[in-house]
């Protein structure tokens, strides 16, 4: 399967993301609090404790324009779903999704929906894979 790379980025640098759950198995699903929403990953290395804050780059698979819910309350977001504002698309298809003062870059694939530019949305993002940069 192929994936993609995105940072979620703040001022420069790489934005932090809360821990919030930690599965006891040996799978290292985690669930966190990012600037873009809440959502389960597979955490990549010695995993952090709940309540920790920490900087990190994301691998996910591609996302789907059909997939992408269009002006969205911000109170509604779905879980699972990166929520934020379409800031522009590159030619090459990714996305630059705006939370607040964080940009996220997400490849997307599948035709482009009319009058995403501005409008807050939720995309589903799937395979999420999480690495500590250590900054």
């Amino acid at each position: 399967m192929k994936h993609t790379w995105w940072r979620l980025q703040h001022e420069g640098r790489s934005t932090r993301i809360e821990m919030r759950c930690v599965d006891a198995g040996s799978s290292q699903t985690v669930v966190v609090d990012s600037p873009v929403g809440r959502f389960a990953a597979t955490w990549q290395g010695p995993v952090p404790a709940v309540g920790d804050v920490v900087d990190v780059e994301i691998d996910c698979a591609p996302c789907r324009w059909t997939d992408v819910v269009i002006g969205i309350a911000a109170g509604e977001q779905p879980p699972g779903s990166l929520h934020g504002v379409i800031e522009r698309v590159q030619r090459d298809g990714v996305a630059v999704l705006r939370a607040g003062p964080t940009t996220t870059l997400l490849e997307m694939v599948g035709p482009q929906p009319d009058g995403l530019l501005g409008a807050r949305v939720a995309i589903p993002a799937t395979d999420i894979r999480l690495f500590p940069t250590n900054l």
